[in-house]
């Protein structure tokens, strides 16, 4: 579910109620340089807004992983049955608090699993996107969101401002 939220910037209570039939699409896509690729992905209506999100390409590892699950939901819970939004919203952040103490308790970093959203804008941005252009991800039709609420403090452009600076 965390690499799903991750990869796709979505919240939780997006991710659990899709399922493989409605929301794990094969897409041909056309590139700028006229090649055509074959992509796996996300289409879906985000929650929250009512916005019809984009496309989303999954990585090849996660399209195997979702593919390989017994539910047509791509999320369950640790026991195997799928979340009830709005009703199982306290046992999923519970699951996600558990979560993060395990990575934390074997060196991991340390991440707020229900954010992974405002991750995957920053990540972009770091890797020099145009936030502008960042709203294919997120949805948003305004790109002030993105900049005003979901990009986060970067260290690597905090290092870059101080280079750029002269301080380091």
């Amino acid at each position: 579910m965390v690499r799903l939220m991750y990869e796709t910037s979505a919240d939780s209570t997006d991710v659990i109620t899709w399922t493989r039939s409605a929301n794990l699409k094969t897409k041909s896509v056309v590139l700028p340089e006229g090649r055509t690729i074959v992509v796996t992905g996300i289409s879906f209506v985000r929650g929250k807004t009512d916005v019809e999100a984009a496309f989303i390409p999954l990585s090849p590892d996660l399209v195997t992983e979702l593919r390989g699950g017994d539910s047509d939901f791509l999320v369950v819970d640790p026991f195997g049955q799928a979340y009830k939004p709005v009703v199982d919203d306290a046992r999923l952040r519970g699951h996600l608090i558990t979560l993060r103490e395990k990575v934390i308790s074997t060196e991991g970093p340390y991440r707020v699993y229900d954010h992974l959203r405002h991750s995957a804008i920053t990540e972009g941005v770091e890797a020099g996107i145009a936030i502008d252009d960042m709203m294919h991800l997120s949805a948003h039709a305004d790109p002030n969101t993105n900049r005003e609420f979901y990009a986060q403090r970067s260290t690597v452009k905090a290092v870059e401002i101080q280079l750029a600076r002269g301080i380091i």
